[in-house]
């Protein structure tokens, strides 16, 4: 059975009709019609507005359009999954994507550290003045009474303290008074300790139980700890597979004018379905085609590429698949690079 994209093409030909009149009389952009009929989901927006291009485009030839959103109903389904699945790896393998969601959570982290001292500032500052208007009254008031007993005095300590400092004058305590009146506060108010340092353990591992790199690209490792480092940027859209260090095989389609940056300790494996779509970047030199890069594993009859180069001598192929990559059209003739527009 022919694809709904095959199926509407066949239709508008057999029409007599061109791109360009059902663009305009369907109101749907030539780009989205050409999407439509190569079955290129990617390229398309949600599904709820595939299916409304379906249903003006099947009505503009005077198809049934219900029948064939309802004959064709799994395949929009499957084709709109894998093009979200699609597009969340390229977002997330996208570095000036990463850094726009740094940007934003750092803009909120300092939003919300305003909003916080702009709270503490209204409301306990005020709460604060007064209490320590209360406390400096009360010291005045003491220092019209006299002293009567000893115990007297040892429950007078912290007041003076506080009063001297109040009115700017030195004071005398030693270490073990202030001490012992520390001590007496963390008793009469009953703290525990002990809870706050458990609660700050469980949360640490918490932490580390968090799955920071899905794509195991290395983004986990510690700046001190990356020894290789890779970026690739695609011409066409290229179908990618790799293994960074000993962690697990990955393998997606990279569209075209998108990034990838891998990081490892030691090694990086890498094969590509077109070396002539993909250039790279490696230890501070320029971008140029991946083609020319001469660290290939000699004990695989496959295009498997190895960083660092010296590497390449002694490296079998670590894929645990032999299914070779699907193909993919090369550049055209002088084409260069041209960063993704996701408008």
């Amino acid at each position: 059975m022919a694809s709904l994209g095959e199926y509407l093409r066949q239709e508008r030909e057999s029409r007599g009709l061109t791109v360009e009149q059902v663009a305009s009389s369907t109101k749907i952009s030539v780009r989205f019609v050409h999407a439509l009929e190569e079955d290129q989901y990617q390229d398309l927006p949600a599904k709820p507005f595939v299916r409304g291009f379906v249903t003006a485009y099947s009505r503009y030839l005077n198809l049934p359009s219900n029948q064939v959103l309802e004959d064709f109903r799994e395949f929009i389904d499957e084709q709109t999954r894998r093009s979200e699945r699609i597009k969340l790896l390229d977002d997330e393998s996208n570095p000036e994507i990463e850094e726009e969601r740094s940007r934003k959570r750092l803009m909120w982290m300092l939003v919300g550290a305003i909003g916080i001292g702009a709270f503490m500032i209204v409301v306990l500052k005020p709460a604060l003045n007064r209490r320590h208007i209360s406390h400096v009254e009360q010291l005045k008031s003491a220092h019209g009474h006299v002293k009567t007993a000893e115990s007297s005095e040892n429950q007078n300590v912290s007041s003076e303290a506080a009063a001297a400092v109040v009115q700017g004058e030195e004071t005398n305590l030693s270490k073990e008074d202030v001490a012992k009146s520390e001590g007496a506060t963390s008793s009469a108010t009953g703290e525990d300790t002990s809870k706050t340092s458990e609660e700050s353990k469980v949360s640490e591992v918490a932490d580390t139980e968090v799955d920071k790199d899905p794509l195991h690209k290395g983004d986990d490792l510690k700046p001190e700890e990356v020894r290789e480092r890779l970026m690739l940027r695609t011409l066409e859209r290229t179908w990618v597979r790799y293994q960074v260090d000993e962690r697990s095989q990955m393998q997606f389609l990279l569209l075209k004018g998108r990034y990838l940056v891998l990081k490892a300790k030691a090694r990086i494996y890498l094969e590509v379905s077109n070396p002539q779509a993909v250039e790279f970047r490696y230890r501070s030199a320029g971008y140029r085609r991946l083609a020319e890069y001469q660290g290939k594993a000699e004990e695989s009859d496959r295009m498997v590429f190895v960083f660092p180069e010296e590497l390449s001598e002694s490296a079998g192929v670590p894929f645990e698949t032999d299914k070779e990559l699907p193909e993919t059209p090369g550049p055209e003739a002088g084409a260069e690079f041209q960063k993704f527009d996701a408008q």
